[in-house]
C-alpha cells in the first residue's frame, strides 16, 4: 500500500493538476485571445492541433520527470506513460473548446439580412424575412486523402447560394450574404480508378438530388461559418460566381434544430472524458512498480528543479 500511496503522491497528484490546470488555461486563453479580442487564427489550429500537441510541454517540464521513478524494461515504458497522459489532457480539451464556441456564441435577432450592419457580428442570427437565391448558386468540388496508410478517399461538394432580403430582391455581383451547403462521403482509396470515378458521379448525382429538393429556408436560425478550410471552398465555389471575397461577405449555414439544442452533449463529454482519461491513468500506474526508496528521497528533496512544488 505505500507503494501505491507514493505513486498517488508523487506521479498520479501532478499529473491530476497538470490536466486539469492545461485544459483550464487553454480554454481561458480561447476565450480571451481569440473568442472576445478576436485574432484570427485557423479553427482547426485552435480547436485540435493546438490541445493535441501542446500537452506534450507541459509533460515533458513536470511529469516526465517523474515517471522516471517507476520501473520501465526499456525507455518505451515511460514514452507510452507520456503519451497517454497527453492523450488525457488533449481529449476533454479539444471537446471544451467546441463547447466553448457553441456556448458563448450570441444570437442576433434580425428583420432582415440586410440589418447585419448595424449589429455587433454575432454567431449566429435568426431572421424573420429572407430569401434563398437557388438560381444562381455555384459549386466547388474537393478530394482528400486520410488515413494512416491513405487508405480514405474522401468526396465533398460545396454549394454556395445568394442570401437576400426578399425575392423581389435581384441577386448582384456585389451580393454580401451567403448561404453555405456541404456534401460528403468517404470511400475506400484502394478502388481502381474506373471504379473511384464511379462512386463519385453516384456521389455527385446524389448530391444534386438532395440539393434540389431542399427547401433551405427552412431553418431556425443560421450559423457564421468562421475561419475553416470549408470557409475556403465555399469562397471557391462564390469566385465562380465573380465574386470577391471581403470582410463585409458572409457565408452561413442552416440549422434546424432549436437554438437551445446549440450545446448537444458536449459539456457532458468533456467531464465523461476527462474522467475516463484519468481513471485510466490511475489504472495504469498500478502495474509498474517503484523505484528504491533512496532514489525517492532525492526526487523529493529538491533536486528536480522544483516540480516536488506540484
Amino acid at each position: 500500500m505505500k507503494g501505491l500511496a507514493d505513486k498517488l503522491r508523487l506521479i498520479y497528484k501532478p499529473f491530476l493538476l497538470i490536466t486539469i490546470g492545461f485544459m483550464v488555461t487553454y480554454t481561458f486563453l480561447h476565450w480571451v485571445l481569440f473568442i472576445k479580442a478576436g485574432i484570427p487564427l485557423k479553427e482547426n489550429i485552435l480547436k485540435f492541433w493546438f490541445p493535441f500537441t501542446l500537452p506534450f510541454i507541459p509533460v515533458y517540464i513536470w511529469l516526465r520527470p517523474r515517471l522516471k521513478l517507476l520501473q520501465f524494461k526499456d525507455d518505451k515504458g515511460s514514452f507510452g506513460y507520456q503519451f497517454l497522459a497527453c492523450m488525457a489532457m488533449a481529449v476533454p480539451t479539444i471537446i471544451a473548446q467546441e463547447y466553448l464556441a457553441t456556448a458563448t456564441g450570441k444570437l442576433t435577432e434580425l428583420e432582415n439580412i440586410a440589418q447585419i450592419s448595424q449589429h455587433d457580428r454575432t454567431k449566429y442570427y435568426s431572421l424573420k424575412k429572407y430569401y434563398i437565391d437557388k438560381q444562381h448558386f455555384a459549386v466547388q468540388n474537393k478530394l482528400s486523402v486520410t488515413g494512416r496508410h491513405n487508405e480514405n478517399l474522401n468526396m465533398f461538394i460545396y454549394v454556395i447560394m445568394p442570401l437576400l432580403e426578399s425575392q423581389d430582391n435581384p441577386f448582384f455581383s456585389s451580393n454580401k450574404y451567403w448561404l453555405g451547403q456541404k456534401y460528403q462521403r468517404q470511400i475506400s482509396n484502394r478502388l481502381s480508378n474506373q471504379e473511384k470515378d464511379d462512386r463519385y458521379k453516384a456521389f455527385a448525382e446524389q448530391a444534386q438530388k438532395e440539393f434540389y429538393k431542399t427547401n433551405f429556408e427552412n431553418f431556425t436560425y443560421l450559423e457564421v461559418i468562421g475561419n475553416t478550410d470549408d470557409r475556403e471552398e465555399f469562397n471557391k465555389a462564390k469566385r465562380r460566381l465573380g465574386q470577391k471575397s471581403t470582410a463585409e461577405n458572409i457565408i452561413f449555414k442552416a440549422n434546424t434544430e432549436p437554438f437551445e439544442a446549440r450545446n448537444g452533449n458536449k459539456l457532458p463529454w468533456v467531464f465523461g472524458s476527462l474522467g475516463i482519461g484519468l481513471l485510466a491513468y490511475l489504472v495504469f500506474l498500478l502495474f509498474p512498480k517503484l523505484k528504491g526508496e533512496e532514489e525517492h528521497h532525492q526526487f523529493t528533496s529538491g533536486d528536480s528543479s522544483g516540480i516536488s512544488k506540484l
